[in-house]
């Protein structure tokens, strides 16, 4: 008798060390598994992001060209064109105000408005790094 008593209490001292040792175990390994998956998705996420950078074939090598792709797309009508040369963020919206500015009869004007490159001065901007030109 005083033996099965002894085996119930070491059994029930591992059952309450093994419920105790899944009470901290299962929000760790939780938490672990949604942490890994957040990281694995960014990395993801950010590896389809630098692919689709790396595919951008649109603009110039320089500000300068850039800004005459631009303008070249405008005075064709190519407002597809002209708003690829837009951060991407900015492109559909960009686009839709271009159409705006054409449905208007405003896009000449807004061509009109831009001056030429050499007319233009250099600033610099938040960015100590960076130039901004207008």
């Amino acid at each position: 008798m005083r033996f099965l008593s002894r085996k119930k209490i070491v059994i029930s001292g591992i059952l309450i060390l093994g419920l105790a040792l899944l009470y901290f175990l299962i929000p760790y390994s939780y938490y672990s598994y949604h942490s890994w998956k957040i990281n694995k998705d960014y990395k993801e996420f950010e590896k389809s992001f630098l692919d689709y950078l790396k595919s951008d074939v649109y603009g110039g090598k320089t500000p300068e060209e850039t800004y005459n792709l631009y303008l070249s797309a405008l005075k064709k009508g190519d407002l597809e064109l002209a708003s690829k040369y837009y951060w991407w963020e900015r492109q559909v919206k960009e686009k839709e105000r271009l159409e705006k500015l054409a449905t208007e009869g405003k896009l000449q004007d807004y061509i009109d408005s831009f001056p030429n490159w050499s007319e233009m001065k250099e600033e610099e901007y938040w960015d100590p790094n960076g130039k901004r030109y207008g």
